[in-house]
């Protein structure tokens, strides 16, 4: 660039330019800094690529690029830009996080070493082309004014010096918040003039519209009308229906979007809002007492959120509102500046660090932020509704920069200040009130930790979690990283009269863990947790899941019928997510030990908040067990039946008499051991529907029903009737068994009846899934989509997520429960019905016929998504071929489960079929025809699986009596076809119900069995076939 030709003369003029120079220096900033493609980490990566891709013919490849040039490079090109005037005179301004996923209510500051910083949210630069001039939208930074970021946005800064620019330094936050953004912000329970001046406003906090039709209250009277919607950023009000016409004369320019019935209680109630399928969206519990805003209570002002993110039911985040009669559908009036005495640290919890005295009190620690000593006679602390509980007594002085430290007991013997109270180390709220007891400061929290105090740090000052230092400046505490925390144990049943609750484990057996602003959900609602609360090394926490207000109380409860339980982090990413399947009344579920992969039930051992408990049983377990027995395994019949497996190790036989099983369901002696039942080392027991059950002691056990191969359980049970152990599972696959294998239940290689387990099979990871076909529209039936597996090898679905929402919250609407498999190349059809509960086949949604999205993620990692518009009746859409990015219709040939096929002529019959079978794909009159003239026609055929072309080959139950009340019945059963067997003992309009079901087997077969009809009973029977 320094010589004479075209691009060497061109580049010279260029720098000539200021505006040049400056974009120059753009590009620098952005590509040398903050993960930019020039940083030596991404220029090691892109060279470490192109390494490995010539490594194959150039072995001796010389990589001192890699390990001298890089690690040199930057100093060089430095020197370099700035020796050619390319780097801007100001340093450009630094964020304290350069963008990226934040939680709500960040706070993002900016620093400069030089010159007033102005940004802009908007996308636009500051700073003005070519003139040099601030940008009209631009704004000036204050330092020590840090950003609130409520909302998603694009912040570009510069530093300015009134002549210079820095380069621009720009960034995207993304503020990850689940639930609906929607709060509750304002609130006039007591107005003066009565209930008719009743008022309420919600704020949408998010980015997006809120549709808010059908939303409903508990405390007041109102549901929000269909198509109604909350724009972003903008608040509505809410007035009571006693007197419309005196509200609007109070409040002229307020425009009022509905009217509630009912009253707000003027002492106090849960005011929350709920979604239209009953879920809280959020809850205030107010009240007039216990420290909330007295000004409220009748004193002309209304109640004002001071952190719509932070705890609603906290006193100390609500304020009285600064104008009379309250700021309905606006902003609160600017407040003063707070006064520079402010609470700085506390102690709820001390149990051994700081004493006074020969005791360990609580203690609250007062700082003075000004110049000026500050006479503190007559202030006040308090932590209920007696704002005069504690009164600093004359001659208390408090110099600049000092301490005040007041312990939180009465031992009046004791050196200095005693409040008379102690604080709640389950948390509360703590206020600090001026000489004329105008509230000055105040601080709620959640649970706290032993040892430990909370303080201000950091500029501006924010409370964290610290080392006590009282009289001194504060001090951060250490904290573990939230992806230490599990969900440890659960209970979703309780007996009669009890409350669901929810545990969580700290992993990190060193550091303690903040849990403020982590999310808890339970598949339909979201609940953030309160700031300031906290979770020790090693430590379990107990959140009651009963709706009530509390640091460690959720805002719903749990399904008895079963959910998805999640943790989330303060950005809204998934920590952790456990299937909390349907559980036994009063029985947890919980991981052994604490904070590992394996899930186990507490019968009669829950331990909420403490360590599980492993069993005390030490008899024989479950083992390995086999759902769907294609052609793997011989039964004593002659025949491949699903099959368990018991172990025991002991080195005596083991009595099994009057212990139990069953499949399907949890259910105590559904089959209970023969009398006389032994086991040494391994016991089979044979799960055979069309045999009877063992009722006497023997070498071929059979339970008498097959397991299900889509989902289901097993349970064990001991003489009494208790839960000793239990697995559940979800898709099976063919010919091979699940079993035990260090300690958990793996896929296995190979099934081992009566022997040692194999070692576990090998999988492909799941980044090889694809939603492959959907109905969103069925003629008859619920909703279906399914998968398909395009590796060589199965896959474990386990822990994967399946959703039709694409929100941050919807990522985890529904986890695929353990032991959940697809074959290689294989398809699982899952049943859109809204109803997980209904088996681990179902999901928690349904499918949108109008169009919608869905989406299977493994964690926050988005592996498919499939967007679709309306739907016709009775079509559904899919990839063709499997797998491919190609999507298309089948309106004749929906294959949940199977193969997709395209259907040219639209007879019915797929292409593929007709061509094997000697039809025409182009012929749709084909389908009509009996080519073998068998009494079915060739589409009847497809549907049953059967040949067309073959007589013999037809669909057809054959029954016969064998004596004067036995039946045999038989059918001959296609290859690959599953079968169901219907019965009702009349041709009236009663149902048909399901006698019996027979599983697909990869050849053709004859199916034998018989059934007792008692002399003079009538029963019809009617096979089907998918």
């Amino acid at each position: 660039l320094a010589g004479t030709h075209e691009m060497g003369s061109l580049y010279q003029k260029l720098k000539q330019s200021p505006e040049f120079r400056l974009l120059f220096a753009d590009r620098i900033q952005r590509h040398f800094f903050h993960n930019g493609a020039l940083t030596d980490t991404n220029v090691w990566c892109r060279h470490a690529q192109l390494r490995a891709t010539v490594a194959a013919v150039i072995p001796n490849y010389d990589n001192s690029i890699e390990t001298i040039w890089i690690r040199n490079r930057r100093a060089h090109l430095f020197n370099h830009f700035a020796g050619e005037g390319l780097l801007a005179p100001l340093a450009a301004p630094v964020f304290n996080q350069h963008g990226g996923l934040v939680p709500p209510g960040f706070l993002l500051t900016l620093t400069a070493s030089n010159g007033t910083i102005w940004f802009t949210t908007n996308g636009a630069d500051p700073r003005v082309r070519f003139s040099g001039e601030v940008a009209p939208e631009a704004l000036r930074y204050s330092p020590g004014q840090p950003l609130r970021l409520e909302q998603s946005l694009w912040v570009k800064a510069r530093a300015f010096d009134g002549t210079n620019w820095s380069a621009l330094a720009e960034a995207e936050f993304v503020v990850g918040r689940l639930g609906l953004p929607v709060r509750i912000t304002e609130i006039m329970y007591h107005p003066p003039g009565g209930d008719a001046y009743e008022f309420v406003e919600l704020m949408n906090l998010g980015a997006a519209p809120a549709d808010l039709s059908g939303f409903s209250f508990v405390g007041i009277e109102y549901v929000f009308p269909q198509g109604a919607t909350l724009a972003p950023g903008t608040r509505l009000v809410l007035c009571s229906d006693a007197n419309p016409a005196a509200f609007a004369a109070r409040y002229p320019t307020v425009p009022v979007f509905g009217v509630f019935g009912g009253r707000l209680d003027n002492g106090g109630e849960r005011l929350a809002l709920l979604d239209r399928q009953g879920n809280i969206v959020v809850s205030v519990d107010y009240d007039d007492e216990r420290g909330w805003p007295q000004a409220a209570d009748g004193g002309g002002a209304s109640l004002v959120i001071l952190d719509p993110d932070g705890d609603p039911d906290d006193p100390a985040n609500w304020t009285a509102s600064t104008a009379p009669g309250g700021t309905p559908g606006q902003p609160d009036t600017p407040r003063p500046p707070p006064l520079s005495v402010r609470l700085n640290e506390l102690m709820a919890d001390n149990v051994s660090a700081v004493p006074n005295g020969t005791n360990f009190p609580d203690w609250i620690e007062l700082y003075n932020a000004s110049t000026q000593a500050v006479d503190l006679a007559g202030w006040s602390l308090s932590d209920d509704s007696n704002p005069r509980k504690f009164v600093i007594p004359p001659g208390t002085r408090l110099e600049p920069g000092g301490y005040l430290l007041v312990w939180c007991d009465q031992d009046t013997n004791a050196p200095g200040l005693h409040a008379g109270f102690a604080l709640n180390r389950d948390g509360e709220s703590v206020f600090l009130f001026g000489p004329q007891t105008n509230r000055v400061d105040a601080i709620g929290f959640g649970l706290q930790l032993a040892d430990y105090s909370i303080g201000r740090v950091g500029q501006p000052p924010e409370w964290q979690l610290t080392l006590p230092t009282p009289g001194a400046a504060n001090v951060p505490a250490a904290l573990a990283s939230p992806t230490n925390l599990v969900l440890n144990e659960w209970l979703a049943n309780p007996l009669p009269g009890g409350d669901d609750w929810v545990e969580l484990y700290n992993r990190d057996t060193n550091q303690p863990a903040a849990l403020g602003g982590l999310y808890l959900g339970n598949g339909s609602a979201v609940v953030r947790l309160p700031a300031l609360s906290f979770i020790g090394p090693g430590g379990f926490r107990l959140f009651w899941a009963d709706e009530r207000p509390g640091p460690d109380h959720l805002d719903f409860k749990l399904p008895a019928s079963g959910s998805v339980i999640a943790l989330y982090d303060r950005n809204g990413q998934l920590l952790n997510a456990v299937t909390n399947a349907a559980q036994a009344e009063g029985v947890s579920t919980g991981r052994i030990p604490d904070g590992a992969a394996l899930i186990s039930t507490f019968p009669g051992r829950s331990t909420p908040g403490g360590p599980n408990r492993a069993t005390t049983y030490t008899g024989p377990k479950l083992n390995e067990f086999m759902a769907r027995n294609v052609t793997a395994v011989l039964g004593p019949a002659g025949r491949c039946a699903d099959w368990l497996e018991l172990y025991w190790s002991g080195t005596n036989a083991f009595d099994l008499s009057g212990f139990s099983l069953s499949v399907n369901v949890n259910q105590p002696r559904q089959w209970v051991f023969p009398p006389g039942t032994t086991i040494r080392d391994y016991l089979v027991v044979w799960c055979d529907p069309d045999l009877p059950p063992s009722l006497t002691a023997g070498s071929n056990l059979n339970l008498g029903q097959d397991l299900g191969d889509e989902t289901g359980g097993i349970y064990l049970f001991d003489a009494a009737g208790r839960l000793i152990e239990s697995v559940e599972y979800g898709f099976q696959l063919p010919d091979m068994s699940v079993g035990k294998t260090l300690g958990a239940w793996k896929l296995l290689a190979a099934p081992t009846p009566g022997a040692t387990n194999a070692p576990a099979a090998s999988l492909s990871p799941a980044t090889g899934l694809r939603i492959n076909e959907w109905m969103a529209n069925p003629l008859s039936g619920p909703d279906w989509f399914e998968l398909f597996n395009t590796n060589s090898q199965p896959v474990a679905l386990q822990g994967l997520f399946l959703t039709d929402d694409p929100s941050l919250a919807g990522q985890t609407n529904f986890v695929i429960g353990p032991l959940s498999f697809i074959g290689p190349r294989g398809w699982v059809r899952w049943i859109a019905d809204g109803n997980a509960a209904q088996g681990r086949n179902h999901v928690s949604f349904k499918l949108d016929a109008q169009g919608e999205t869905l989406r299977l993620y493994q964690g926050s990692t988005l592996l498919d998504a499939v967007d679709f518009g309306p739907q016709l009746p009775g079509v559904s859409e899919g990839r063709l071929p499997d797998g491919s990015s190609t999507i298309v219709r089948f309106p004749t040939t929906p294959t949940p489960g199977a193969m997709n096929q395209a259907d040219t002529d639209g007879d019915g019959l797929p292409d593929p079929w007709e061509l094997a079978h000697g039809l025409d794909p182009s012929d749709p009159s084909d389908a009509a025809d009996d080519s073998d003239a068998d009494g079915m026609s060739n589409r009847d055929e497809y549907l049953a699986g059967t040949d067309p072309r073959d007589p013999a080959s037809l669909l057809k139950l054959e029954v016969s009596r064998v004596d004067g009340e036995l039946l045999q019945l038989a059918f001959m059963a296609a290859a690959n076809r599953s079968y169901t067997l219907l019965c009702r003992d009349g041709l009236d309009a009663r149902p048909w119900a399901t006698c019996r079901q027979f599983p697909a087997y990869p050849t053709a077969r004859r199916i034998e069995w018989t059934e007792r009809i008692r002399s003079g009973d009538t029963r019809f029977y009617r096979l089907t076939t998918p």
